[in-house]
């Protein structure tokens, strides 16, 4: 019977890479309030991170993201890092806690008008990975992000996003 070695994850030296496909609900903010209802998407989350110490990772992340409604759509990305701490114990499942800061660039089609926005952000996550291979883990995890764009059209005016999100992928890890 094969048997996984917990004791093996998240230890210094390891890197950690995979995807996750998150659920999120998104609510646009205007100089600060929030407006309109939110919206929900799906969104692909791809990380890849490095562990400097046992438990505390560093890393990369991007994440796409479409919506389609009618005659609008939205499309995004981000690009960022991350750092994260992960709670190793004497079993698989491992809890963690992570925080990014990222680039976000979105592009907007409504009708006849088209926006594009960029800006930066910045989200909180905390959630669980399960050891389910000897190198592969399942994570599952709630998440919290504000982001902020800039557009050149609407000097004067800030606006954003409020997102919050569940997500659950895959990690590889070697």
């Amino acid at each position: 019977m094969f048997s996984t070695n917990a004791q093996d994850y998240a230890k210094e030296g390891n890197i950690e890479m995979g995807g996750s496909l998150a659920f999120t609900s998104t609510t646009a903010v205007t100089n600060g309030k929030e407006e309109g209802k939110p919206i929900s998407q799906m969104v692909i989350y791809l990380p890849l991170n490095y562990f400097i110490a046992d438990g505390f990772a560093i890393g990369f992340i991007t994440s796409f993201e479409l919506y389609v409604q009618n005659e609008s759509s939205l499309t995004g990305f981000t690009l960022g890092g991350s750092a994260g701490y992960n709670f190793i114990g004497e079993s698989n499942l491992t809890p963690y806690v992570e925080g990014r800061i990222f680039y976000n660039s979105v592009f907007q089609s409504a009708g006849n008008a088209d926006v594009t926005a960029t800006g930066f952000g910045w989200a909180l996550l905390a959630g669980i990975k399960v050891q389910v291979t000897e190198n592969v883990l399942i994570n599952t995890g709630l998440g919290y992000a504000q982001r902020r764009f800039k557009d050149s059209e609407y000097e004067g005016v800030s606006a954003g996003s409020n997102i919050i999100s569940l997500s659950s992928g895959f990690l590889f890890y070697f």
